[in-house]
């Protein structure tokens, strides 16, 4: 008796590894039923429950919140298309971020006075913004790949008191400056 279960139990063993073997060779596992790791907000996008709310939270850390408000920015000189012009090799002036119907604004003050209002958008770790003009993040992108020759900004948020980034000033001669800019509080 001992010996017909042991067979039993021992073909029971084969018939299962070749019905494994049929399967793996012939069939797909199904994904619908074992999510693959790091899939989770995909399957949570498809099923509606994604609590992902924008794209600037799903690829920063940092949120609106975190970098509006006022910023002592120092901006240094980096290049200049006019040699006979003079400009200020470090120029300090204090910037206010804040965003109106989801589009960013930048306020620019110089001595205490208002010289320059950029627009522009928010993404990521990303401020994109051009001066004196509402446009939306499609007509910025459109602008940017058309012309460069504008008032720009083009930042990066490194921590929740630090950004740095390019400034490109084009003035009244036609005269453009590059600065560097690094952004505190």
């Amino acid at each position: 008796m001992k010996k017909f279960i042991l067979l039993l139990m021992l073909v029971s063993l084969v018939a299962c590894n070749q019905s494994e073997d049929d399967m793996s060779e012939t069939q797909q596992w199904s994904t619908d039923t074992i999510p693959n790791p790091g899939e989770d907000e995909a399957l949570n996008k498809n099923s509606g429950t994604n609590k992902i709310k924008n794209e600037s939270e799903k690829l920063s850390p940092f949120q609106k919140e975190d970098i509006s408000g006022e910023w002592d920015v120092t901006m240094v000189a980096t290049a200049k298309t006019c040699e006979n012009k003079e400009i200020a090799p470090v120029v300090k002036e204090r910037w206010f971020i804040n965003f109106e119907d989801e589009r960013l604004n930048i306020t620019v003050m110089t001595k205490g006075s208002e010289t320059k209002q950029y627009w522009g958008y928010f993404e990521g770790k990303r401020l994109k913004a051009i001066a004196d003009k509402k446009l939306t993040k499609q007509e910025m992108q459109l602008l940017n790949e058309k012309e460069s020759e504008r008032n720009t900004l083009n930042l990066e948020v490194n921590a929740k008191n630090l950004i740095n980034g390019i400034r490109i000033v084009l003035d009244n001669e036609q005269c453009k400056i590059d600065y560097s800019v690094t952004m505190k509080r």
